[in-house]
């Protein structure tokens, strides 16, 4: 039985399945980002709206974006991490995670607001090690449960985060117990 995946399909609207290419075989390195990699985090954003913009719009005025990424100090925020996926000398994906305190469970709750991998990248496995790295960063920083939310016809999105461990609840909130 052929492995498939879903890719949007921007002329009908839709997801749309298709065969499962075989493993790329790109060497990746994973770590946390730098503030010496602001130019390269730029540029990955808009890499990322250059080959799909039906799925990645960059507001009118790119120098928010440029300007928010050149203030962030990666290396000292409280809060907030940038997991990078770096191969072929280029930042192939991300995976952003911020956490917070809930004072009900009294834990440290971690959130991910957002995974994005260049779309010649994908299929081959970074998607997951980015998932793998944060899920070992979560830990590190004592978070014990990271959340996230994917729309709820998002199938390819739904069952890539299911089979990396997330729950996926019908309201598209998406859990990780660690």
């Amino acid at each position: 039985m052929t492995e498939v995946y879903y890719e949007w399909d921007a002329g009908q609207g839709i997801f749309t399945a298709k065969p499962k290419p075989g493993p790329r075989s790109r060497p990746v390195e994973y770590r946390l980002a730098t503030n010496a990699d602001r130019t390269g985090i730029i540029g990955f954003y808009h890499a990322c709206a250059e080959t799909e913009p039906e799925v990645y719009s960059l507001p009118e005025d790119f120098e928010e974006i440029k300007e928010r990424v050149m203030d962030t100090d990666y290396e000292r925020h409280e809060s907030f991490a940038l997991a990078l996926a770096l191969s072929d000398g280029r930042i192939a994906g991300e995976v952003s995670l911020s956490w917070y305190f809930d004072d009900y469970t009294v834990r440290r709750i971690g959130v991910i607001p957002g995974l994005w991998i260049l779309k010649p990248y994908r299929l081959a496995g970074i998607g997951r090690g980015l998932i793998s790295f944060a899920r070992q960063e979560s830990t590190r920083l004592g978070i014990h449960r990271v959340e996230l939310v994917v729309g709820k016809d998002n199938l390819a999105a739904r069952r890539f985060y299911e089979r990396v461990g997330f729950v996926v609840r019908d309201m598209g909130q998406a859990i990780l117990e660690l």
